[in-house]
């Protein structure tokens, strides 16, 4: 039921940290998996961090070399995108340029980039401030003809949310852990040409929501599931205008260790989760399938752990102690779901899932 590939393995001297994978399938067919890479294998937020990409003209079942495709902008920055979604011949990606290390993505330089050519050259264009790490291929197509693009997003506590575009001097700050984080969806109203803020979820207290996930039930609600740092569960908005206003969030009884998961609707519509259903560890990795709009998962497959790997894992010079089976992406294809994640920040693992057999 589940077929196990590594699309990338850990090499300590190329790229050797790998970050939160996702897989396109470009106009051409092609497959596209793209991730962020360092060139030190620990810590995310290095210099030189570079988004990277591999090709596989077979539908993922060889993948070419890496390729850089959105470098750091100079020396002690970092770069940071993934594509979003491919439409009319062209895929579309939000991307990110920052300072390494000091802070939370300090001195932040929004773009979106635009391949005509499946990929292989991109042409970019800089976003409003508002734009924040957009969700990996995370567009929602609404009913209405909307689409949505789930964000988090950082903003300075003495400038309103509304705020598009942050005065210079704010966007030259090198220390922005002390801005407010939030969770929101950007809109496109136009087929992708322009990118709109919605209303913005700001929880007061502890909590810190980052990373969100949106799908539309059959009643037009809008569900947006979110990662909440250090709380052990996932928490839940939802949405009955189209995105451009949310609830006050809620805790849910999922599961969640801190860490990013992935939901979308399956082809014979039931909802997928796929996630680590656990409170404190990214380990095991597990797919979830709910057939009534989220009320209840009675379908909860293990997809991967971590003691299926640790006895080769840790004997690779470099590669660390990490147990992590971590950033999920899904896309369905040909019948069978295709799930990648990166596995202790080294590897990028593919599993083909049987779901109809599920």
């Amino acid at each position: 039921m589940i077929e196990k590939r590594y699309l990338h393995t850990f090499d300590l001297n190329h790229w050797p940290r790998a970050i939160g994978p996702a897989l396109t399938v470009a106009p051409n067919g092609d497959w596209l998996c793209h991730w962020v890479a360092g060139p030190q294998p620990e810590r995310d937020g290095q210099p030189g961090l570079s988004a990277v990409y591999r090709r596989s003209a077979d539908g993922g079942q060889t993948w070419g070399d890496l390729s850089v495709w959105i470098p750091a902008d100079a020396p002690d920055r970092c770069g940071h995108g993934h594509p979003n979604y491919a439409e009319a011949g062209e895929i579309v990606a939000f991307g990110l340029t920052f300072d390494a290390g000091r802070g939370r993505m300090p001195r932040r330089r929004p773009f979106v980039a635009r391949s005509r050519d499946n990929g292989r050259t991109w042409a970019s264009e800089p976003l409003h401030d508002r734009v924040g790490v957009v969700t990996r291929r995370g567009r929602v197509v609404l009913r209405n003809g909307d689409w949505l693009f789930p964000q988090h997003y950082l903003r300075p506590p003495d400038v309103p949310a509304q705020v598009l575009h942050f005065p210079e001097a704010l966007r030259e700050v090198q220390d922005v852990s002390h801005w407010i984080w939030g969770v929101n969806v950007l809109i496109s109203t136009d087929r992708g040409r322009t990118f709109l803020p919605g209303n913005f979820v700001e929880p007061a207290g502890p909590v810190r929501m980052n990373e969100p996930h949106a799908i539309e039930l059959r009643d037009g609600t809008v569900v947006m599931l979110c990662r909440a740092n250090g709380d052990g569960v996932l928490w839940r908005t939802e949405s009955h205008d189209s995105g451009r206003t949310w609830a006050e969030p809620w805790r849910t009884d999922i599961p969640n260790p801190s860490s990013k998961v992935w939901l979308m609707h399956l082809a014979d519509g039931r909802i997928a989760l796929i996630h680590n259903p656990s409170s404190t560890a990214r380990d095991p990795l597990a797919l979830w399938i709910s057939e009534d709009e989220m009320r209840s998962w009675p379908v909860r497959v293990e997809l991967d752990a971590w003691r299926h790997h640790v006895q080769w894992f840790t004997r690779r010079p470099g590669a660390g102690t990490s147990t992590a089976l971590a950033y999920p992406h899904a896309v369905e294809f040909g019948g069978r779901l295709h799930v990648v994640y990166d596995l202790g920040r080294r590897d990028i693992v593919q599993l083909v899932v049987n779901v109809d057999a599920l």
